[in-house]
């Protein structure tokens, strides 16, 4: 796991600094995972793309709460339910939202534009939305065509609006039937009354009577005509009430007026879960395999997790607004006024009929034939207002019912020019580079994070406090002839001669012997320390290399030996020195095998032969070289460099773990091992390491070392 707090106790710039070197250290570093993330959303949001297909949507507004009609209408034609419309102003937008999107306006939709889908599927392409702290509603129809869009939202609108409409017309057309049938026998009633009059004048010869007679006169026939005009009327708002009440029954009293949502607390909670189980899984797979019964079952409920995480919606609705029904508060109010109308009639009736018994006296004191004539001509007079009054309202009706306004305005049509095509490609690769981005630095930063391999210098002198003797690159052998392997090759044997001058001044004192250790097998320990060996033995030699790897050893097939009598066979007294030191095809290097199989290695290299050996062998060579076994299953190592006058440790890039290489240094110190001279980085990827021209070697004498690379 790489640090990025090395920084702690540095001034700020310089923290900051190293934070940024960092981060993009990290992204250099995972470039393939992040360019591969990229690549595969930039090319998922193509594929979808084109794939998908396109859907145009059309967006048509309304002004609602606004009554609007003819200026004549407005102005001249009373009606209750104009004024409930005028007086619904101030209702909500979502009202007249839910209201558009009702199964009989796209029912009315779908057949006057001969659609083939049902009312239910067609409402599935409309969107209804009232826009923020304004009385404009956004109606967005979407389909395969931009003009049939276009002619969806315009429709729906429209219909809208009508329907709006037809509330009052309705009103007015239930009027009309009821004026039509008082009419005729008001005007009858008219034409006999003046009949009478005139055949009553002409027998008796009385063409006028006195002022005081016509005062009696005007005021009972305005009596009577008041109380003709109050009865019809008490009857039309009766049968306007019962219209009414037929009608507010085919209305919801509310309707929902928006919702409030908030993220799915299930499904947070099983995220947190997920998060969790994801995490268990990737650190026990770094230490058991797929077959792992604990493995498995971690697999099965993240996959578990996962399903119930699909089926369930993101957020969930945390609460519903209700709003009153614009049409049902219409109708209310209209029927509350018609209920005012009708009591109120009742007692001008009472009124009227106490007005004329106190005329009633002195109609009796007049003559028979003038009050007679008084009788006919305020029966003609009131006939003639009643019939006027009724033609009056029969024109109101007629004018209301072709000019009815309503409560929503279409402000601005659809057009098919201005339709939005759906998935826009552009938008979508930006939307996809976007959260590829970010996606692949998660990933890139997420296996950095869980990557807990040693990578570079840097993080052996962080982690490990230890200075790095060298770098060794990867040798690919897929192409020994070629340039490239040329160089590759003259990199690494300047890489082995840097070791090797590296080894010479990493000590104030002597340096006869060095062990080599590496925290596990397959970190390159035996290779390194066979080839720094060799690179010793060109600098200065001679150079011994002994194998004291009981457990696996290597370096005699590395060197093509037989591993006869060797190591464990001197230090029991078998053999003497002489007898298991072996020339080797290298100048300058000799080699001690590893020898007979031994059963308690550590007894042996705790032995005085074994101090003997090394004070023997000093006196014959300038440098021995020991290679041991990896520390994460034996001590021999951690025995033997405590014996000797140096110890290095072999760690490989991007291979080795952090704290395998901290317990192997914590180990060391532990028994006693107090000149660890550093750490030799093997596998490096050869762009990383520097060219470094003065220990450059020629051709002919690099061969040797080079065949033992790997």
């Amino acid at each position: 796991m790489n640090s990025l707090n090395s920084g702690v106790g540095s001034p700020p710039e310089q923290r900051d600094g190293k934070e940024v070197k960092a981060f993009f250290s990290i992204v250099y570093a995972r470039r393939w995972i992040v360019l591969a993330t990229l690549a595969v959303f930039i090319l998922a949001s193509l594929v979808i793309t084109l794939l998908t297909p396109k859907k145009y949507a059309t967006e048509a507004k309304l002004l609602t709460g606004q009554a609007t009609g003819s200026s004549s209408t407005s102005a001249d034609v009373k009606s209750p339910v104009l004024d409930a419309l005028i007086a619904a102003n101030g209702q909500s937008p979502e009202t007249y939202s839910d209201l558009i999107q009702q199964t009989p306006i796209a029912q009315r939709v779908r057949d006057n534009l001969k659609l083939s889908v049902g009312p239910d599927s067609l409402l599935g392409h409309l969107a209804v939305k009232p826009l923020t702290n304004t009385s404009i509603i956004t109606v967005t129809a979407d389909w395969n065509d931009a003009a049939t869009a276009a002619a969806i939202a315009n429709e729906f609108v429209k219909v809208f609006v009508d329907r709006e409409r037809e509330l009052i017309s309705s009103q007015a057309a239930s009027s009309i039937d009821f004026l039509s049938k008082e009419l005729p026998g008001a005007e009858n009633r008219m034409h006999q009354a003046n009949a009478a009059l005139a055949r009553f004048s002409a027998s008796h010869g009385i063409i006028d009577i006195n002022s005081q007679t016509q005062g009696i006169i005007v005021q009972l026939a305005a009596n009577d005509s008041k109380v003709a005009q109050t009865q019809l009327e008490l009857k039309h708002a009766r049968a306007q009430l019962a219209i009414d009440g037929i009608e507010l029954g085919k209305y919801e009293s509310a309707g929902n007026g928006g919702q409030t949502t908030i993220p799915n607390p299930i499904a947070a909670q099983l995220q947190n879960q997920l998060a969790t189980v994801t995490v268990q899984l990737a650190t026990m797979r770094r230490e058991y395999t797929d077959n792992y019964v604990g493995v498995q079952n971690l697999i099965s409920q993240k996959q578990q997790l996962e399903t119930e995480i699909a089926t369930l919606p993101v957020r969930v609705v945390a609460s519903e607004n209700v709003v009153p029904n614009p049409v049902h508060a219409q109708l209310e109010s209209q029927i509350a006024q018609l209920t005012s109308q009708i009591a109120a009639s009742n007692a001008d009736l009472v009124e009227l009929r106490r007005q004329r018994g106190a005329l009633q006296p002195q109609i009796a004191n007049l003559p028979a034939t003038t009050a007679r004539l008084v009788d006919l001509q305020h029966e003609a007079k009131s006939a003639q207002d009643v019939y006027n009054a009724l033609q009056q309202k029969y024109q109101e009706a007629a004018v209301l019912r072709t000019t009815a306004p309503s409560d929503v305005q279409i402000t601005q049509p659809a057009s098919a020019d201005r339709a939005k095509v759906t998935p826009d490609l552009m938008l979508n690769l930006v939307i996809g580079t976007v959260i590829g981005l970010i996606v692949s630095l998660g990933a890139a930063f997420s296996i950095n994070f869980f990557d807990s391999t040693l990578k570079n210098e840097a993080d052996i002198a962080d982690r490990l406090q230890l200075p790095t003797l060298g770098a060794i690159p990867v040798v690919a052998r897929t192409d020994a002839k070629g340039e490239s392997y040329n160089r590759l090759r003259n990199i690494t044997i300047e890489s082995f001669l840097q070791l090797a001058t590296s080894l010479r001044y990493s000590s104030d004192g002597p340096l006869k012997t060095i062990t080599f250790v590496s925290p596990a097998s397959g970190d390159g320990k035996s290779t390194i320390a066979l080839n720094a060996a060799i690179a010793m033995g060109e600098l200065e030699p001679p150079v011994l290399i002994i194998d004291c790897d009981f457990r696996q050893p290597r370096l005699h097939s590395m060197l093509n030996l037989r591993n006869g009598v060797g190591l464990s066979d001197l230090l029991v007294g078998r053999v003497r020195l002489d007898e298991v030191i072996h020339r080797t095809s290298n100048p300058g290097v000799d080699f001690i095998s590893s020898g007979t199989r031994a059963p308690n290695p550590v007894k042996l290299f705790r032995s005085n032969r074994m101090d003997e050996l090394l004070a023997a062998a000093g006196r014959r060579y300038t440098c021995i070289i020991i290679d041991t076994p990896a520390t994460d299953g034996y001590v021999d190592g951690v025995v033997l460099a405590a014996k000797t006058d140096g110890s290095v440790l072999v760690v490989s890039s991007n291979q080795t773990d952090m704290s395998a290489a901290s317990k192997t240094v914590a180990l060391l110190a532990r028994f006693g091992v107090k000149n660890t001279l550093g750490v030799v980085l093997n596998r490096v990827n050869p762009k990383r390491i520097p060219q470094a021209s003065a220990y450059r070697l020629e051709s002919e004498k690099s061969d040797s070392a080079l065949s033992l690379l790997s």
